[in-house]
């Protein structure tokens, strides 16, 4: 659906959209919209004909803790600096920063340094609250980043 705001101007439709969804993606998010396989070399998830500007890389909880985990700082660091790279990125997250892991371990302070570490280097954090909402999170992001790209 497009709509036209006074600050947002207008977004792409839905209905015009095809996701990327990247293949090592083992439980991919569901999407009410088309979606095609890909091998990205960034992120999980964008849009047809937008693969070096927009990603968003999805976590659930206990992928999330563990890659925050500070024992093992070269994957956070890799894929961190990958994501910084393209100019429309995020992180979404499919559960509560609050939720106990296996990870619980790793202190929360910690877990707040990395997401204001990210946040302020330009790569957002969202905790979406469950996988429904991260996939509808990631529709409306790719939408309107497409949206800032064009203009």
């Amino acid at each position: 659906m497009a709509c036209k705001s006074k600050i947002l101007g207008y977004t792409v439709s839905v209905k015009s959209l095809t996701l990327l969804v990247d293949t090592r993606e083992k439980r991919p998010l569901t999407f009410s919209l088309k979606t095609r396989r890909a091998t990205l070399t960034t992120g999980d998830y964008t849009a047809y004909g937008y693969m070096d500007h927009i990603a968003v890389e999805y976590k659930s909880v206990v992928d999330f803790f563990g890659w925050i985990n500070p024992n093992k700082p070269k994957r956070f660091d890799s894929q961190a600096e990958r994501l910084l790279k393209i100019p429309y990125a995020c992180v979404v997250v499919g559960g509560r920063i609050t939720s106990r892991t296996k990870f619980s371990w790793i202190p929360q302070e910690t877990v707040l340094a990395r997401v204001a570490l990210l946040t302020a280097a330009g790569l957002p954090i969202i905790f979406a609250g469950s996988r429904i909402l991260a996939a509808k999170f990631t529709v409306e992001f790719i939408r309107h980043s497409i949206d800032k790209s064009r203009s």
